[in-house]
């Protein structure tokens, strides 16, 4: 009997598991044209949901947190919305500090990076390339530290080793988009545990503060 009921446990842990996965596979390519609270809705969950609900509590965030990206209800266009963020990333915006940029768009992989990047040149506002693909870590990290980019785009995982190793820098930051574009496979960052799991390290050790604290603001795209 003892056996059975883990037995059924298990399939109902696993079944709970596939269910989780499954809405947020279908949460996260609509929820750019979200509410700035079902959002937050979803990034607790997407980010937090496993944790328990006391672990939750330490990671606060409501609707004050985010900013509903321009447009939010046509395609995701990473043109609009470099032209949306002018203000803050123009020359008439200032300088920013050595390697920290204003905005950071975190993307699911390095061909998304690519064409989020080529967005933002248009506005000649410096884009630092944070990730992989023909870049290698230890270039990147030299090119930061006498790069005044007012824009960076990346991979979790190469944001997050820049940042721990004290080569991208936060104290500029404002805004930090989170793109939701889905892959070849049609999986999104949140979709694939190995990204997912990276962007939540970073965001848990370096970012949360600076949200709660009203220096940036969180952003769907």
């Amino acid at each position: 009997k003892k056996a059975a009921k883990r037995q059924k446990q298990k399939a109902a842990k696993l079944k709970q598991k596939r269910r989780r996965r499954e809405v947020l596979k279908e949460d996260s390519r609509i929820v750019r044209a979200c509410t700035a609270e079902e959002q937050a809705a979803f990034f607790q969950h997407a980010c937090f949901g496993s944790l328990s609900q006391l672990e939750r509590e330490e990671f606060p965030l409501t609707a004050a947190h985010f900013q509903r990206v321009a447009d939010a209800d046509q395609p995701a266009d990473p043109r609009r919305l470099a032209l949306s963020l002018r203000p803050l990333v123009s020359a008439n915006a200032g300088e920013a500090p050595t390697g920290s940029p204003r905005v950071i768009c975190v993307c699911q992989g390095a061909l998304r990076a690519v064409d989020v990047a080529r967005g933002f040149a248009t506005l000649q506002c410096g884009v630092a390339k944070l990730f992989a693909k023909h870049f290698k870590e230890a270039e990147q990290a030299e090119y930061l530290r006498s790069s005044r980019a007012k824009v960076a785009v990346g991979t979790p995982h190469r944001l997050h080793r820049l940042c721990t190793a004290g080569a991208l820098k936060l104290d500029a930051l404002q805004l930090l988009i989170i793109d939701t574009s889905t892959d070849i496979k049609g999986l999104t960052l949140f979709d694939q545990r190995d990204l997912r799991d990276s962007f939540v390290a970073w965001y848990r050790e370096s970012l949360h503060g600076l949200v709660v604290g009203g220096q940036a603001k969180l952003c769907f795209f």
